[in-house]
């Protein structure tokens, strides 16, 4: 998402709290992502995985950037229906649950995800944000299923 948004070509599949939230996360999570962080600015460095994309899963950041566009946008016609609640699972560090609950205050937006990158994520998350987005942590890999024919 980061690199999407980099490029003035594709900075419009990204939002603004999903870019910003990426930001923070990158400079506060490790020496690499800082350097990461730095590095995308590069446009050398954009070009470079851009061909490593396209020689690996060509196509597969903008899928990405298409799919969780389309998710919020989904989320987003919700709430203007009328719903309540938004539950976001296994998110990382996107940033739709934050952009919902800003959008829509009157919401509850849970957040659903692995416990060490919700650890991340409320570090950068601030004030209002941290507030209208509740962070549930589990690992979703662990889950287990109480109805008898279950496996899982």
């Amino acid at each position: 998402m980061a690199l999407l948004q980099a490029n003035t070509k594709t900075s419009g599949l990204v939002s603004a709290a999903t870019a910003d939230l990426g930001r923070r996360i990158l400079e506060t999570y490790s020496t690499r992502t800082r350097w990461l962080r730095r590095m995308i600015h590069h446009s050398g460095f954009r070009t470079v995985a851009t061909w490593i994309e396209r020689l690996t899963i060509p196509g597969i950041v903008r899928h990405y950037a298409l799919r969780k566009k389309r998710l919020e946008d989904l989320g987003r016609a919700a709430l203007n229906n009328g719903t309540t609640q938004v539950f976001v699972l296994g998110a990382g560090f996107d940033g739709c649950a934050v952009e919902l609950a800003r959008e829509f205050p009157q919401a509850n937006v849970w957040e659903v995800d692995h416990p060490a990158t919700q650890q991340w994520k409320a570090q950068v998350l601030s004030g209002a944000d941290a507030s209208r987005v509740h962070l549930i942590p589990a690992d979703l890999s662990r889950a287990s299923c109480r109805r008898p024919r279950c496996e899982g």
